[in-house]
């Protein structure tokens, strides 16, 4: 994701991420290095912080599982960046 925050898109038209990983409650997504990674706060939020993105649709294909068979609320902490132009897609619903 460091990657893509520091990457010039200036020519490119969109970008299109696709994340199959396992993943846990409330959007964390467990990395090819054992670490976890929230999916909105580590991933999203790096690529919408990339000035040569803004105004171009950002889309995200996860496959991972959101957790166990439990319902949590979805309350975070408020981001400032404009999500007005991404789309995300997740295999499953939380709980699942």
């Amino acid at each position: 994701m460091r990657e893509i925050q520091a990457k010039h898109f200036s020519k490119n038209s969109c970008l299109i991420v696709f994340i199959m990983s396992h993943g846990q409650i409330n959007d964390y997504i467990v990395g090819y290095d054992g670490g976890t990674y929230h999916l909105h706060d580590d991933i999203v939020e790096q690529c919408t912080a990339n000035q040569t993105l803004q105004g171009k649709p950002k889309i995200f294909a996860v496959q991972a599982c959101r957790g166990t068979a439990v319902m949590e609320t979805d309350a975070r902490k408020p981001t400032v960046s404009d999500k007005s132009d991404i789309v995300v897609f997740q295999s499953s619903y939380h709980g699942e």
